[in-house]
């Protein structure tokens, strides 16, 4: 997923192309979107730890 952001970035770089920039879009959402989940996932599974010590 990151790489495809990096490979991307630089190929839209190279030739401005629009639709390259709109994937590139669309691969940093969906980058943000799972790091987001994994974080509110590990927090929960942190508060859970919490609650049973």
């Amino acid at each position: 997923m990151i790489m495809q952001y990096i490979y991307a970035s630089r190929n839209a770089l190279l030739d401005g192309s629009p639709m390259i920039v709109a994937q590139m879009n669309v691969c940093a959402m969906q980058a943000a979107r799972v790091k987001d989940r994994v974080l509110s996932e590990f927090t929960a599974l942190c508060a859970q730890d919490c609650e049973k010590n």
